[in-house]
Protein backbone atom coordinates (compact mmCIF):
# COMPACT_ATOMS: atom_id res chain seq x y z
CA UNK A 1 0.00 0.00 0.00
CA UNK A 2 1.29 3.51 -0.98
CA UNK A 3 0.84 5.96 1.68
CA UNK A 4 -0.82 9.46 0.80
CA UNK A 5 0.10 13.17 1.92
CA UNK A 6 -2.56 15.47 3.48
CA UNK A 7 -2.29 19.20 3.34
CA UNK A 8 -4.79 21.18 5.59
CA UNK A 9 -4.37 24.17 3.70
CA UNK A 10 -4.35 26.83 6.70
CA UNK A 11 -0.88 27.62 8.69
CA UNK A 12 0.57 24.45 6.21
CA UNK A 13 0.64 25.63 2.62
CA UNK A 14 -1.34 29.11 3.10
CA UNK A 15 -0.25 31.24 6.00
CA UNK A 16 -2.93 32.35 7.62
CA UNK A 17 -5.97 30.80 8.68
CA UNK A 18 -8.62 31.33 5.81
CA UNK A 19 -12.37 31.02 6.90
CA UNK A 20 -12.87 34.63 8.39
CA UNK A 21 -10.92 35.91 5.18
CA UNK A 22 -13.00 34.09 3.19
CA UNK A 23 -16.55 34.86 4.85
CA UNK A 24 -15.63 38.40 4.26
CA UNK A 25 -14.48 38.50 0.60
CA UNK A 26 -17.74 36.79 -0.53
CA UNK A 27 -19.89 39.21 1.57
CA UNK A 28 -17.93 42.33 0.09
CA UNK A 29 -18.20 41.16 -3.45
CA UNK A 30 -21.32 39.42 -3.77
CA UNK A 31 -23.57 40.21 -1.52
CA UNK A 32 -22.43 43.81 0.07
CA UNK A 33 -25.45 44.49 1.93
CA UNK A 34 -24.52 41.54 4.39
CA UNK A 35 -21.72 43.50 5.96
CA UNK A 36 -24.48 44.97 7.58
CA UNK A 37 -24.83 42.27 9.59
CA UNK A 38 -21.49 41.89 10.58
CA UNK A 39 -22.29 42.92 14.20
CA UNK A 40 -24.96 40.61 14.72
CA UNK A 41 -21.70 37.81 14.85
CA UNK A 42 -21.14 39.20 18.62
CA UNK A 43 -23.51 36.65 19.50
CA UNK A 44 -22.37 33.26 17.79
CA UNK A 45 -19.26 34.67 18.95
CA UNK A 46 -20.36 35.35 22.46
CA UNK A 47 -21.99 31.49 22.50
CA UNK A 48 -18.41 30.27 21.63
CA UNK A 49 -16.61 32.17 24.05
CA UNK A 50 -19.31 30.77 26.86
CA UNK A 51 -19.15 27.13 25.62
CA UNK A 52 -22.90 27.42 24.42
CA UNK A 53 -21.49 26.71 20.76
CA UNK A 54 -18.26 24.53 19.37
CA UNK A 55 -17.00 25.65 16.49
CA UNK A 56 -18.66 24.38 13.99
CA UNK A 57 -21.96 26.24 15.02
CA UNK A 58 -19.49 29.06 15.19
CA UNK A 59 -18.78 28.37 11.22
CA UNK A 60 -22.37 27.64 10.61
CA UNK A 61 -23.71 30.65 12.05
CA UNK A 62 -21.11 33.42 10.36
CA UNK A 63 -21.82 31.17 6.90
CA UNK A 64 -25.12 32.11 7.64
CA UNK A 65 -24.95 35.32 8.21
CA UNK A 66 -22.55 36.65 5.69
CA UNK A 67 -23.13 34.09 2.85
CA UNK A 68 -26.70 33.12 3.21
CA UNK A 69 -27.98 29.63 3.74
CA UNK A 70 -28.91 28.84 0.30
CA UNK A 71 -26.27 30.02 -2.83
CA UNK A 72 -26.06 28.94 -6.43
CA UNK A 73 -22.81 27.05 -6.26
CA UNK A 74 -22.10 28.41 -9.10
CA UNK A 75 -22.06 32.01 -7.79
CA UNK A 76 -20.00 30.33 -4.55
CA UNK A 77 -16.91 28.97 -7.11
CA UNK A 78 -16.52 32.34 -8.92
CA UNK A 79 -16.04 34.36 -5.62
CA UNK A 80 -13.95 30.80 -4.22
CA UNK A 81 -11.82 31.18 -8.02
CA UNK A 82 -10.95 34.90 -7.20
CA UNK A 83 -10.62 34.64 -3.16
CA UNK A 84 -8.16 31.92 -4.41
CA UNK A 85 -6.21 34.00 -6.59
CA UNK A 86 -5.85 36.87 -4.21
CA UNK A 87 -5.58 35.77 -0.68
CA UNK A 88 -4.22 32.17 -1.47
CA UNK A 89 -1.40 33.70 -3.85
CA UNK A 90 -0.42 36.49 -1.04
CA UNK A 91 -0.48 33.98 2.00
CA UNK A 92 1.39 31.04 0.03
CA UNK A 93 4.39 29.88 2.38
CA UNK A 94 7.55 29.43 0.87
CA UNK A 95 9.00 25.94 0.04
CA UNK A 96 5.29 24.85 0.70
CA UNK A 97 4.50 24.08 -3.66
CA UNK A 98 8.00 22.64 -3.58
CA UNK A 99 7.08 20.39 -0.70
CA UNK A 100 3.70 19.28 -2.50
CA UNK A 101 5.21 18.39 -5.73
CA UNK A 102 8.20 16.55 -3.52
CA UNK A 103 5.52 14.18 -1.88
CA UNK A 104 3.50 13.63 -4.94
CA UNK A 105 6.39 12.24 -7.11
CA UNK A 106 6.87 9.99 -4.13
CA UNK A 107 3.08 8.99 -3.25
CA UNK A 108 0.09 8.99 -3.58
CA UNK A 109 -1.09 12.34 -2.70
CA UNK A 110 -4.74 14.49 -2.05
CA UNK A 111 -5.75 17.61 -2.79
CA UNK A 112 -4.72 20.24 -0.15
CA UNK A 113 -7.73 20.72 2.34
CA UNK A 114 -9.18 23.64 4.26
CA UNK A 115 -11.84 24.66 6.65
CA UNK A 116 -15.42 25.45 5.08
CA UNK A 117 -16.56 21.95 4.17
CA UNK A 118 -15.01 21.95 1.04
CA UNK A 119 -16.67 25.02 -0.08
CA UNK A 120 -13.07 26.93 -1.92
CA UNK A 121 -10.04 24.42 -0.45
CA UNK A 122 -10.87 22.63 -4.14
CA UNK A 123 -10.64 25.76 -5.95
CA UNK A 124 -7.59 26.58 -4.00
CA UNK A 125 -5.61 23.34 -4.69
CA UNK A 126 -7.18 23.42 -8.47
CA UNK A 127 -8.81 26.60 -9.97
CA UNK A 128 -6.68 28.82 -8.04
CA UNK A 129 -4.48 28.55 -11.68
CA UNK A 130 -4.80 24.87 -12.94
CA UNK A 131 -1.37 24.67 -13.08
CA UNK A 132 -0.61 25.64 -9.47
CA UNK A 133 -0.81 23.05 -7.55
CA UNK A 134 -2.90 19.93 -8.88
CA UNK A 135 -0.33 20.21 -11.29
CA UNK A 136 2.70 19.10 -9.06
CA UNK A 137 1.60 15.27 -9.09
Amino acid sequence: MRPISIYDMDKTVIRRASWTWWLLHYARTEAPWRLLLLPLLIWPLLGFALGWLGRKELKEASQALLMGRRVPRAKVERAARRFAEGFGARQELAGALAAIGTDRASTASLPPRATGKGIFSPTVSGARTATRWESLG
